[in-house]
This record gives structure tokens, sequence and C-alpha cells, in this order.
């Protein structure tokens, strides 16, 4: 039950929040890893969005994002 009314800055910094602590969990799950230019799982490197073909990094990035929204 909530007692406090609610508020539009607030319910946007506590979503931010656990946006934060999911990236993080996700971050954690995600090894960190170096592609080998030849392997072709790794899906190389675009040049436009490197992060999107390493889930760690994209991860990191969403939580640095989320904490800053916070």
């Amino acid at each position: 039950m909530l007692v406090f009314p609610r508020r539009r800055l607030t319910t946007i910094g506590w979503v931010a929040l656990l946006c934060f602590g999911a990236s993080t969990i996700a971050d954690a799950l995600f090894p960190l890893h170096d592609c080998d230019p030849g392997d072709s799982t790794c899906g190389g490197d675009s040049g436009l969005f490197p992060q999107l073909h390493h889930p760690h990094a994209l991860t990191s990035t969403l939580a640095a994002a989320a904490i800053i929204a916070g």
C-alpha cells in the first residue's frame, strides 16, 4: 500500500534505480571477452554501435545511464 502520493520525478527515480539494479545483475551474468577478428560468431564490428556486439559493454552503459538518471 502506498501511503505517500506519487510524484512524476520520484517515479522516474525509482524506475531508474530498478533499471540500474537489473543492468548490474545482467552485467555480472555476461562475461567480458575479446572477440577474435576472424571469428564469425563474434558478429564483427560495424563501427556504428560497437557496444551492441558486446553485451557486457551494453549493460555497463545502461547501468551508468540509469544511475545518473536516478
